[in-house]
């Protein structure tokens, strides 16, 4: 009954936004197949990173994790963030925190890991950021203030990297 709905909804879909399809369609027949598939490539190693990252973390509590499994939640994660509009960055990480605490990791450990992950995942926006602005602009104060993210973020790696380190996590705050 459910894929039945689902049949007509796209249907439906197909249908009404033919238009639009046919445009698509139209560009898609003059894709530059190179930067088509740098892209992929670059989004294939950014979640890749992602997950390793998120694996890494996890392993501070002592126990290690499988990286096809934290592969699959980061993934599924990242549908979600994607494709739910206002809501998908909330909806993926309550859904990230319930898989991993599904899987056997431990509320604070998974919480630890998910904060860590976005300040991580922020940091390298910021860096991104900051050396992309370099070149487009040629005034020295604009210069100047591109770098204050990326030095930020930094920053924000060397504490939650001393933090992994520490034994407990009341060692966190020196």
């Amino acid at each position: 009954m459910l894929a039945a709905l689902a049949v007509v909804v796209l249907v439906s879909v197909i249908v009404v936004e033919r238009h639009t399809l046919a445009e698509s369609l139209h560009v898609l027949a003059r894709l530059n197949w190179a930067w088509f598939l740098l892209a992929v490539a670059s989004e294939t190693v950014s979640l890749a990173s992602f997950g390793l990252s998120r694996k890494l973390l996890l392993q501070v509590n002592g126990r290690p994790a499988s990286f096809s499994s934290v592969m699959a939640i980061t993934y599924a994660a990242n549908a979600l963030s994607i494709s739910v509009p206002f809501a998908g960055a909330e909806l993926a990480m309550v859904f990230s925190y319930r898989q991993f605490r599904r899987h056997g990791v431990d509320a604070a450990t998974t919480g630890w890991m998910l904060a860590v992950s976005a300040i991580f995942s922020t940091s390298a926006l910021a860096s991104c950021w900051s050396s992309g602005r370099w070149p487009a602009r040629h005034h020295w104060p604009a210069r100047r203030a591109s770098w204050v993210p990326s030095c930020l973020s930094c920053q924000a790696s060397r504490c939650c990297s001393r933090c992994a380190s520490r034994p407990s996590a009341g060692s966190c705050t020196g």
